[in-house]
């Protein structure tokens, strides 16, 4: 029974669903929320192993595509009945580093007819951490959580439901196949590369995480319940939750023993881990061993249970993006009393535009808007020149916890198009089907900010005199109902106006007022 959760979506047993697009296994998990309680109902495994798809220019074969998307509708069978509201679906390591990979994601988001989140390492990082701070009970402890994936390894310390310390580094059990054991065979001198490439890898990070120290260690997903599976069949004790440094180099030395990774004959090892089994012990030998653990106990909670607890923390009012728009606010010493100007007109732009773009009228959309006005000033803490540039920059390649990978380019191009020249071709590193509501929504927060120039107009005086008329307008054409008397009596908004006016027309938009 997982941690009670403070919410009041609890009474009807709501399902949820989330499903992990690793770069080795997708995995599904399904939940109900009863009386507070999250009960898992449903978990499953298969592997798909993505990474090894890829050709020497990143590209996904179409074999891979195919394998990965008849798993996709066997899950999609488990799920059907879920509200769509209620399903996380993400993309690791794999997918951040896929080149053709916008089709498929297409075919995958039509399957689900639900977004699919490519999110960055140290989200991933967070969102494992979330799943195995809720189903593990030392939550009073400083816990240091680690993960091995199929294409990256994830490195947590955090204390109750709160990371402190994440990173992710570029070293998984499918990655790891392919650049030390591509071949298939077992040798010391393979294996002792393998390890010492983590150990390289893990002394990057080593020194911040032994001087932040932590009171347990836990390792979460399959490559370390593969180990750990292994220590129970050869200790004939199937209760045994822990991995020592000494256990490792057990098994180590017994898979040693075999030339090749299909003659594996190890107690509980299934046959579809053979290749990957040397490549995670290794991985995981190398990182206690530069971390210094002796052992470390395992978690059944990993990333695809922190995603529903995500999504239920979303129900929160102060949720992880919320906080992490705050933290901003704070960092960049933004204009929280502007923010909330362009914050509030953008809005009421936005519930006149979607009346006649109903393509963006949804909350999703609505709270990317919202987001992006609050921000549109975070570059001014670098420079007042040129500051929508910064802050695009910023929202782009910052860490956003609560955010995916495309959700920040999304806010990054609304305010990279918040000011000054309307360059549409930003727009292109967006997926496709997110290119036209940037469009829609950098438009609507292009006047919201004009309106505010003056950094005193009140919401309510906008809100009476000036209107949009939604019969005529479209993407290429704005018309602005204004009160004539109210506009000569703020010239400067006329003037405003006519310089916005020029800027869009070089885009091939007019404005008419």
């Amino acid at each position: 029974m997982d941690k009670v959760l403070k919410t009041t979506e609890d009474e009807s047993g709501t399902r949820y669903a989330a499903i992990d697009l690793g770069s080795n296994s997708f995995h599904l998990a399904i939940g109900a929320l009863r009386h507070g309680e999250l009960r898992w109902q449903q978990r499953m495994s298969e592997k798909v192993q993505l990474a090894a798809g890829f050709n020497g220019d990143n590209e996904l074969s179409e074999n891979t595509k195919l394998r990965a998307f008849e798993c996709l509708q066997r899950f999609h069978k488990r799920i059907a009945k879920i509200p769509i509201e209620n399903i996380r679906i993400v993309g690791t390591n794999a997918l951040r580093v896929i080149r053709n990979g916008d089709l498929f994601l297409r075919d995958i988001e039509r399957l689900f007819q639900q977004r699919v989140e490519v999110i960055s390492g140290r989200e991933e990082a967070r969102l494992i951490y979330l799943g195995v701070s809720h189903t593990n009970l030392s939550n009073k402890n400083k816990k240091f959580v680690i993960d091995i994936g199929g294409g990256s390894t994830e490195f947590i310390v955090g204390q109750a439901f709160q990371p402190i310390l994440t990173e992710s580094l570029h070293m998984g059990c499918v990655s790891f196949r392919e650049r030390f054991f591509s071949n298939g065979k077992l040798t010391k001198g393979n294996f002792k590369k393998a390890v010492t490439a983590s150990q390289q890898q893990t002394q990057l990070i080593a020194s911040r995480y032994q001087d932040l120290g932590w009171d347990c260690a836990l390792g979460a997903s399959g490559s370390i319940k593969s180990i750990l599976q292994v220590l129970q069949g050869l200790k004939q004790q199937p209760l045994v939750h822990q991995i020592t440094l000494e256990d490792l180099e057990q098994v180590r030395d017994l898979l040693l023993n075999f030339s090749d990774v299909e003659s594996i004959n190890l107690p509980n090892l299934k046959a579809e881990r053979f290749s990957i089994f040397a490549p995670g012990l290794a991985i995981l030998l190398g990182a206690m061993t530069q971390l210094g653990i002796k052992s470390l106990d395992y978690s059944e909670g990993a990333l695809r249970e922190g995603l529903i607890y995500d999504l239920l923390g979303r129900l929160e009012p102060e949720n992880i993006r919320q906080r992490t728009v705050d933290a901003l606010f704070s960092s960049y010493s933004v204009d929280q009393q502007q923010a909330e100007r362009v914050h509030k007109t953008a809005l009421y732009i936005y519930k006149q535009f979607t009346q006649l773009w109903p393509e963006i009228h949804s909350k999703y959309f609505q709270g990317l808007l919202q987001i992006a006005a609050q921000l549109h000033e975070i570059g001014i803490s670098i420079s007042h020149t040129q500051f929508h540039k910064h802050g695009a920059y910023l929202l782009a390649h910052a860490y956003l916890a609560g955010f995916s990978r495309q959700e920040q380019m999304f806010l990054s191009c609304l305010v990279r198009l918040h000011r000054r020249k309307f360059t549409t071709d930003v727009l292109q590193v967006l997926p496709s089907d997110m290119r036209q509501p940037a469009l829609y929504l950098s438009l609507m927060l292009r006047l919201a900010v004009l309106f505010n120039h003056s950094r005193s107009l009140g919401y309510a005086q906008l809100c009476k005199h000036v209107t949009l008329n939604l019969e005529q307008s479209n993407h290429e054409q704005l018309l602005l109902n204004i009160d004539s008397d109210w506009l000569n009596k703020n010239p400067l908004v006329q003037m405003d106006l006519e310089t916005e006016a020029e800027l869009l027309k070089k885009a091939k938009i007019t404005l008419q007022w």
